[in-house]
This record gives structure tokens, C-alpha cells and sequence, in this order.
């Protein structure tokens, strides 16, 4: 096996094993699907091969959640099971973890999973515990036949076009309205793809394992620029007046104009002491990001230079959740961090004191004064009050 082979070889399997906390004879991993809302209901990718749907309810006596489908359906083996249902995932279920997050469009749930093909689901017509028509309207699955590279990222939908990438190394652009190929065929980078898109003003923007972030036409799939890093980016980019922002496995977190992909005039790479994995977020001129050095860092969007940092008890890898001035962080040591996001202070943790969940890797979601995580090792949903980090509710996300 050549060199580079195998040393990729061996960062995939560690990702997938490794990082998801699960090592055994016929186990796979436990993948790290996030939250995702729209309007009053959630949706959430399990460790058994799911995706679930829940309806979130607020009345006088409190705040929980309701299970109102899961796909497939409940009581059958989860995507990736096998005819006779015999896959077994980390957390005891029949199917094959998914760790894409689901995308969700005007009542279409979009998502891929890691045996390589992507959804398009019709949420109005599932209903919790039915069987379903093999086609449904606005529902559909690409490919038509045998399935594309392992899906890590997730997928984005901008102007009518589903942009996801897969471990074949190439970036996929789908028609909504028909899940067919978009483009004459897919864009091809260097390596595998685990990082999720960024669409904007007509430019699709994604990390690749070949540590180039490409710049790619959003209507004709054809290259626009290449920046190339030190090292792996899964990272998901960040767009803030004019400048992509993202970390890299080279241990630098990078700025580059978004025009002419260029690195920033004045910008110096900021060099942490390990990996970037997750997704940075902006705080007025400030951009905010978690590291695998078990650190968040808080960089002058100008300058690059480090204007705070938060230290949690494990690495950060997650991408982040915000919430007014508030910031919130998952870290392998089983802890939601909420932090000022003007100074780095810290608020609250929660699980309170020698609690902890499993490993935070899935992704965080904020919204009207909530903040939702996916334990998917403990194969459980929370709700947390964004201001106190009280739990809300949680719910099993078993079958």
C-alpha cells in the first residue's frame, strides 16, 4: 500500500471508530447526526440507521417533545440493515449510523447516509408507525441504483439544487424537484469530502481531504478557485463580510477572500495545538471556533489574532450553536460549554457536575431560547434552557 494510501487509510478508519467511541467485532460506529428545526418540529439522524421527526410542544405546564414518524418505519431495521436486518450498530439497534444532519426545506427533509445515498423525504405524509407507499410526492433517492461514496457531511439546498459531498471524493449537485444530477456530472476533488457546503451569491465552497477548500460554480459545477491548506479540512466554511474562515488538520484556522481565493491580506493563520474539525461562527468583528486541543478560540476576524480562549475537559469537535450573545460548544468530555461570546466566560455546563453524556461530537442547534443536542452514544435527545442550561425535556431516540 503506497504511503499516502495508508496513511488516509488509517485516518478514515480512525474517524469512523476511534472518534465515534465505538471499537468492536461487529459494531460500527455511532455517527454524530445533529439536530435540525423548522418551525415546530425537529428532526434528528440515530445511531440505528433513522431519521427521526418529533413535534415540539409549549403549553402552561411545560415544554416537551412528541415522536410523530421515524423513516424507516418503526419497527423495521434501520437504513443500511441488511435483507434480514442482522447489521448492528453501536447502540444496539439494526442499521448503519448516520451522521449526516438532516437539511429541511419547506417540508422536505433531506439528509444522506453513510452507505452512500441520499433522501428526500416528504415529512406531511409520514405518519409514526405506518408503512409507506414506496413513492410519495416530492420524495425521492439518488442514486437510482447502487449507492455513491460513504456520506460523513451533510447536504445544503440553495435555489432549487441539493450540493452534498461524499467519500468518493466528489461533490454531488441533485434537482430537488427530481433528484436527478444537476450538473453534467460531479465536481471531483482530490480526496474524500466529510465536510458539509457552503452556498453563496452562486458559489459553492467545500473542504476536501486533498486540504484544498474549492470554490466551485453553483449552476455549472465547474472550479472557480482552490486555496490550498496544510492538511485535511472537514471543516464546514464560514462566510463573514467577504472572507471564507475555516480550520484545517494542519492545526491553522485560515482566512481567505472569497472572491479571488487569496489568503487574507493582513489575516495571520492562527496555530492552535492539534486539529480544526468544526465549524467557527461570527460574533461581530470576532470569529469563534472549537479545536481538538480541547480549546475554543476566540480570533479577531481582521487580524487572526487571539482575543480569548475557553478550555473544556476534551476535544471540540462539533460545530457550535449561538444564541443572542451566548455560545455553545459540545466537547468529548461529555459537556454542552455555554459561553460569553464578548469574553470567553463561562456560564453554565451542563450535565452538572460528575455527569456527563457521551462524547459531544453531533453538531448543536439554537433557537428560541433552547438549545438542542443528540447524545448518540446514549441514543438520547435534549432540550436545554439557552440562559441556564436546565434540561427542558429529553427523549429517547431508540426505536
Amino acid at each position: 500500500m503506497k504511503p499516502k494510501v495508508f496513511v488516509l487509510f488509517v485516518l478514515f478508519l480512525g474517524g469512523c471508530l476511534l472518534l465515534s467511541g465505538c471499537v468492536g467485532l461487529n459494531q460500527q460506529p455511532i455517527g454524530w447526526s445533529g439536530p435540525a428545526v423548522e418551525g415546530d418540529f425537529l428532526y434528528v439522524g440515530t445511531a440505528g440507521g433513522k431519521v427521526i421527526s418529533y413535534t415540539l410542544i409549549d403549553v402552561s405546564g411545560g415544554k416537551y417533545a412528541t415522536e410523530r414518524w421515524q423513516f424507516p418505519p418503526k419497527g423495521e431495521p434501520g437504513l443500511g440493515a441488511d435483507e434480514g436486518g442482522s447489521f448492528l450498530s453501536c447502540s444496539g439497534a439494526m442499521g448503519s449510523a448516520i451522521y449526516s444532519t438532516t437539511f429541511v426545506a419547506n417540508g422536505t427533509v433531506y439528509f444522506g447516509d453513510y452507505d452512500g445515498t441520499v433522501y428526500a423525504l416528504n415529512s406531511s405524509s409520514r405518519i409514526a408507525g405506518h408503512s409507506f407507499p414506496q413513492q410519495l410526492a416530492g420524495e425521492w433517492d439518488y442514486p437510482d441504483e447502487g449507492v455513491i461514496g460513504n456520506i460523513v457531511g451533510s447536504p445544503v439546498v440553495a435555489d432549487g439544487i441539493l450540493y452534498i459531498g461524499s467519500s468518493d471524493g466528489n461533490l454531488y449537485a441533485i434537482e430537488t424537484a427530481t433528484g436527478k444530477l444537476a450538473w453534467d456530472s460531479p465536481y471531483v476533488t482530490g480526496d474524500q469530502i466529510w465536510s458539509t457546503p457552503l452556498v453563496h451569491e452562486g458559489v459553492v465552497y467545500v473542504g476536501s481531504f486533498d486540504n484544498k477548500l474549492h470554490a466551485i460554480d453553483a449552476a455549472a459545477g465547474t472550479p472557480v478557485w482552490e486555496f490550498e491548506a496544510g492538511g485535511t479540512i472537514t471543516a464546514t466554511p464560514l462566510i463573514h463580510n467577504g472572507t471564507i474562515y475555516f480550520g484545517s488538520f494542519d492545526r491553522k484556522f485560515h482566512a481567505v477572500d472569497a472572491s479571488t481565493g487569496q489568503a487574507k491580506e493582513g489575516f495571520v493563520p492562527y496555530a492552535a495545538g492539534d486539529w480544526f474539525w468544526g465549524k467557527a461562527l461570527a460574533y461581530d468583528d470576532t470569529i469563534i471556533v472549537g479545536c481538538m486541543d480541547n480549546r475554543v478560540y476566540a480570533l479577531d476576524a481582521e487580524s487572526g489574532e487571539l482575543k480569548w480562549e475557553y478550555e473544556t475537559g476534551g476535544p471540540v469537535s462539533g460545530d457550535p450553536a449561538m444564541f443572542g450573545d451566548l455560545v455553545f460548544f459540545g466537547s468529548n468530555d461529555g459537556k454542552i460549554h455555554a459561553l460569553n461570546a464578548t469574553n470567553g466566560n463561562g456560564i453554565w455546563i451542563y450535565p452538572h457536575g460528575e455527569d456527563y453524556f457521551g462524547p459531544m461530537r453531533s453538531p448543536l442547534y439554537a433557537g428560541e431560547g433552547e438549545v438542542y443536542t443528540h447524545d448518540q452514544q446514549n441514543n438520547k435527545l435534549y432540550s436545554l434552557g439557552a440562559l441556564d442550561g436546565r434540561e427542558i425535556w429529553s427523549v429517547s431516540t431508540l426505536d
